[in-house]
């Protein structure tokens, strides 16, 4: 494995790492909690949306596997408890690890087409899909934060 894979496979287990912290001990009213029905998404749905997108992103369109989604409507899941989409991140991730482990070299400049948008090339869809996870890192603390200020009483 090059160094730029390495550091790319760091930075995604990184976020990861945060993600697991900031829910391993949310409830399920916290994991649920949604600041605005409609316009934004709970921690639960937030993370199982990054699951399903990086098994899009790097296992479907960099790895060039035939994907099979953990979660078919990410947007609107729910769950009663955080262990099993914790066990769905660390899955995902490890699954990413072996893919990114195996890609050589040169593919990473190589482009891929991807339904109606624009060639990338593998390298572009690994940080687009860093990029994306910090993103929505952001959001989870931040709906944490809001849920914890009082709007939710925790159970």
């Amino acid at each position: 494995m090059n160094d730029e894979i390495s550091g790319q496979l760091d930075s995604m287990d990184a976020t990861r790492k945060s993600i697991i912290q900031i829910i391993q001990d949310l409830s399920k009213e916290e994991l649920n909690w949604n600041p605005l029905p409609g316009e934004a998404n709970s921690i639960y749905s937030i993370v199982a949306h990054l699951c399903t997108s990086e098994q899009g992103m790097l296992h479907g369109t960099v790895g060039g596997l035939d994907v099979q989604r953990l979660v078919e409507e990410p947007l609107s899941s729910s769950g009663d408890d955080p262990k099993p989409i914790i066990k769905m991140i660390e899955d995902v991730g490890l699954q990413t690890r072996e893919i990114l482990e195996a890609l050589p070299e040169n593919k990473l400049a190589e482009k891929i087409e991807r339904g109606g948008r624009r060639p990338r090339s593998a390298r572009e869809w690994i940080h687009l899909h860093i990029r994306h996870m910090s993103d929505h890192l952001g959001h989870i603390e931040l709906t944490k934060q809001f849920c914890q200020a009082g709007i939710v009483e925790k159970k």
